[in-house]
């Protein structure tokens, strides 16, 4: 009787461990997502800043040209008057 009651302690021990590894791979799998989840976020945001900069660097390329350009026609007027003087 005492072997049977010992082996159903064991019993007993092995089922709540069972429990107990269950538990904790569900949490160690809900971790697991959570810091997949958080992971494609910071992706995310790493990409939105990269794509800011990117439009940034852009708009300041196409700023420059246009300044550019404007001083060029400004100089490309005054050229055209002294020649017409002439």
């Amino acid at each position: 009787e005492s072997l049977q009651s010992s082996s159903n302690f064991s019993m007993n021990e092995i089922q709540a461990s069972t429990i107990c590894n269950r538990g904790i791979l569900f949490a160690q799998e809900k971790s697991t997502k959570k810091d997949s989840e958080e992971q494609a976020q910071d992706d995310s945001t790493v990409t939105r800043g990269i794509l800011i900069k990117v439009m940034l660097i852009t708009m300041i390329v196409w700023f420059g040209l246009s300044v550019y350009l404007f001083s060029l026609s400004k100089k490309i007027t005054k050229l055209e008057k002294k020649i017409d003087e002439l």
